[in-house]
């Protein structure tokens, strides 16, 4: 059996004798129930989405951190090659000759200059001399 176009609009327009017209199981007449549950369902999977995005956005900002961090490092790493090495070059005594003439104006000591202390001459001083509290005048 085949319907024209017209004959179908009235089929599903008209309700059949004794039963509930189709209309009531339209979207447009549901309830307020299934309303919030549509929104409660889209606000949940925006919510999800959004909280993947924002993970994203933190690896991304983390992963240039870390590579700034890593530069920095390199960086560090060989200034530190550096001033091991100007400290061994600075510990020589010829380097440290150097540095005295030109930075402080130091100059070699003249013969005149020079004196001599001896120390092992200072005990034997100090036992012979007598000291205040023995008595002697």
């Amino acid at each position: 059996m085949h319907l024209d176009d017209d004959e179908q609009d009235e089929l599903f327009d008209e309700p059949a004798e004794g039963s509930e017209p189709l209309a009531r199981l339209t979207p447009r007449r549901q309830g307020p129930i299934v309303i919030i549950v549509t929104l409660l369902v889209t606000v949940v999977v925006v919510s999800l989405l959004l909280r993947e995005v924002w993970y994203q956005v933190q690896v991304v900002k983390l992963g240039y951190e870390m590579t700034s961090l890593h530069r920095e490092r390199r960086s560090l790493m060989e200034e530190r090659r550096k001033l091991t090495l100007e400290a061994a070059v600075s510990t020589r005594s010829d380097r440290m000759e150097q540095v005295a003439r030109e930075t402080v104006g130091l100059e070699p000591l003249r013969p005149d200059q020079i004196i001599i202390v001896r120390v092992d001459d200072a005990p034997a001083e100090a036992a012979e001399r007598p000291t205040e509290g023995d008595g002697e005048p």
